[in-house]
């Protein structure tokens, strides 16, 4: 077996192909017997914020995938690995001040309009 920074038998890295894996990060490290701790340092150390945090960076770009292709809210939130619509559409509505329907209604009709990057939001580029 390879060593992992982490400790976990499944790279963290899985999760981006997978967002929607409820695995918390206890169960995580349960399964690599690593501490949670450890872990949650590693990880703030390496990536810059909390594994939490990061999993939701994760699912909402994913979810804006679906939406940016045109699919409904209910199916990206699922995809993305939310338990209900409404729980993606409060996330949403913290991270980027409106609704994912109000948000891409929005970029439809100001093409012109300059816009901040999805990175530029997340990240405070």
């Amino acid at each position: 077996m390879d060593f992992h920074p982490y400790g976990w038998v499944t790279d963290p890295w899985e999760l981006i192909g997978d967002p929607s894996n409820s695995r918390t990060l206890a169960q995580l490290c349960k399964v690599g017997g690593a501490s949670k701790r450890t872990v949650e340092r590693l990880f703030q150390e390496d990536v810059g914020m909390s594994f939490g945090r990061w999993r939701q960076q994760l699912r909402l770009m994913h979810a804006l995938r679906f939406l940016g292709e045109g699919a409904k809210v209910t199916h990206a939130a699922l995809e993305a690995g939310y338990s209900t619509p409404s729980a993606f559409i409060s996330m949403f509505r913290k991270t980027l001040g409106t609704t994912p329907t109000l948000y891409f209604g929005t970029a439809a009709k100001t093409v012109d309009a300059p816009r901040c990057t999805l990175a530029c939001i997340l990240f405070k580029i």
